[in-house]
C-alpha cells in the first residue's frame, strides 16, 4: 500500500450525515432554517482511507496522472453533497481523475506535511493545495516516548486557533515560511496555491489593500520587488499600521514566488453556511482550469 499513514482512520468505510459543525444542534449554526430547508441531500461517504473520496488507484502511475487536492473543510465539502465539492468538478472538468486529501479543522502544517510526502513517494504531476486558515497548526506529540497515548493521530493533532499565531504578522510569516520550504521539496510536481476564504483573518488581502488606498495609489503589487518600489509616501503611511505592513509585505513575498488562484469570496454557502457550494467551487474550479489549461 502506497503512503499506509495516509488515512483518518475514525472514518475509513463510514457513511454519516452529519460531520463537524454540519449538524443541526451545532453552536455555529447560525440560521437553523437554511439548514432545515436546505435543498440537496448530503451525505458523508468515507473511502478506506477515511478521505471523502472513492477507493484510490493502486497504481503508482495512476496516483502520478491523478490531481491531487489538499485541504481542510472546503475540500472536504462540508454541507455540500459531494459532486458539490471541487475536487470533483475539477475531475468533471478536466476528465482526469482527481485525488481528494483532506480533513475539516485541518491545518496548513498537515497539509504542507502530507504534500511532501507524496511529492517524494509518488510524484504527482500536479498538486491543488487549498489553504487553511493562518490561526490553525498542530499538537505536537509528548516528548515522552514510552507512554503510548504521547502519540497522536491527525485527528487529535487538530488546533484550530493556536495562541501563537494570533499575530498576524507572525502567522504569515510562519505560512510564508512552510509553503516556500514545501517549493523547495516538490521535485517536479507542479503545485498550483489557492487559499480559503479570509485565510488570512484580516479578510481578503485584496480587499483590506482597497481600504488603505488612497486615489493615487496602485493596485497590491504582486511581487516583493514592486512592493520595495511603492513610492515612499505610500510605504510610510502603511508603516502607521505596523501589523497590515508587514502582512502586506509578507503576502508580496510569497505570491510573487507561487504559480496561485487569486483570493475569491464565497459566492454561494452550504447547508452549514460558512461554507461555500457549488457556484462558488465552480468559480474556483474555473480559475484553477485557467492555470492548468493556461
Amino acid at each position: 500500500m502506497i503512503l499506509p499513514d495516509l488515512t483518518i482512520p475514525s472514518r475509513a468505510n463510514q457513511n454519516r450525515k452529519h460531520i463537524g459543525i454540519d449538524r443541526p444542534e451545532h453552536p455555529k449554526i447560525k440560521d437553523p432554517a437554511w439548514f432545515e430547508t436546505y435543498p440537496h441531500a448530503v451525505e458523508y461517504c468515507y473511502n478506506s482511507r477515511g478521505f471523502r473520496d472513492q477507493e484510490w488507484p493502486d497504481s503508482l502511475i495512476e496516483l502520478k496522472n491523478s490531481i491531487w487536492c489538499l485541504g481542510d473543510s472546503f475540500t472536504v465539502g462540508l454541507g455540500s453533497p459531494q459532486s458539490h465539492t471541487w475536487p470533483q468538478i475539477l475531475e468533471q472538468t478536466m476528465q482526469q481523475r482527481t485525488i481528494n486529501v483532506s480533513m475539516d479543522g485541518a491545518s496548513n502544517s498537515w497539509m504542507q506535511r502530507w504534500a511532501i510526502k507524496i511529492c517524494e513517494q509518488i510524484q504527482p504531476r500536479i498538486m491543488i493545495i487549498h489553504w487553511s486558515y493562518l490561526t490553525r497548526t498542530e499538537i505536537p506529540d509528548s516528548s515522552d516516548e514510552s507512554d503510548p497515548d504521547s502519540l497522536l493521530n491527525d485527528e487529535q493533532r487538530r488546533l484550530h486557533y493556536s495562541p501563537d499565531l494570533l499575530d498576524t504578522t507572525k502567522a504569515m510569516r510562519t505560512f510564508c515560511d512552510l509553503v516556500l520550504d514545501l517549493e523547495n521539496n516538490k521535485g517536479h510536481t507542479r503545485i498550483i496555491h489557492s487559499f480559503v476564504p479570509n485565510f488570512a483573518v484580516l479578510g481578503p488581502l485584496e480587499q483590506h489593500w482597497k481600504t488603505f488606498a488612497g486615489p493615487s495609489w496602485p493596485n497590491l503589487p504582486n511581487t516583493l520587488a514592486e512592493f520595495d518600489a511603492l513610492p515612499v509616501f505610500i510605504r510610510q503611511e502603511l508603516q502607521q499600521d505596523f501589523d497590515c505592513y508587514d502582512v502586506f509585505r509578507i503576502w508580496c513575498e510569497l505570491r510573487g514566488r507561487l504559480e496561485h488562484v487569486p483570493e475569491f469570496a464565497k459566492l454561494d454557502r452550504a447547508r452549514d453556511g460558512h461554507h461555500y457550494d457549488l457556484a462558488t467551487a465552480q468559480h474556483f474550479v474555473a480559475g484553477i482550469c485557467d492555470l492548468l489549461q493556461g
